[in-house]
């Protein structure tokens, strides 16, 4: 990866997302800050499969049926902060982030070409219990096409 300290923040997500093809990050050196967010600074021999604490996984991933389940349990919440109905509701794709617990990122198909992106964190649980997950924030007016970034 190109030092990044010294180039524009389209030039630090750029050179990030060319390494989006290794799906995880074991080390983040640094963030940098662009704009209103962070980018993490990744050196590729860093790179590993696993994913790291604190570490975002940017390849977006297919949704399942677990993740279904995260956002069909916040379905009412998404439903009263974004003033729509939602008939039609369902997970396409997402990305992560482990912290105690994950921080999920979930591209919803909200009907026609309509996504919505929800944030949701999911906290650890014991085997008594199972962990609620926790409406973050929402981003609306996101089109199937959107790529899923942090925010």
């Amino acid at each position: 990866m190109e030092n990044i300290e010294s180039t524009s923040c389209e030039a630090t997500q750029d050179a990030v997302t060319e390494n989006a093809e290794l799906p995880y990050v074991e080390i983040v050196t640094d963030y940098i800050k662009c704009d209103d967010h962070y980018v993490p600074n990744v050196a590729p021999e860093l790179q590993t499969e696993e994913q790291a604490p604190g570490e975002f996984s940017y390849a977006e991933e297919t949704a399942n049926d677990k993740i279904q389940e995260i956002i069909n349990k916040i379905k009412d919440e998404v439903s009263k902060q974004t003033g729509q109905s939602l008939e039609v509701y369902e997970a396409i794709s997402y990305i992560s982030q482990v912290v105690a617990g994950m921080v999920y990122i979930i591209k919803v198909h909200v009907g026609d070409d309509n996504c919505i992106h929800v944030r949701v964190y999911l906290p650890l649980s014991n085997d008594d219990v199972e962990a609620t997950p926790e409406l973050n924030d929402i981003q609306v007016n996101k089109s199937k096409e959107d790529k899923i970034d942090f925010f």
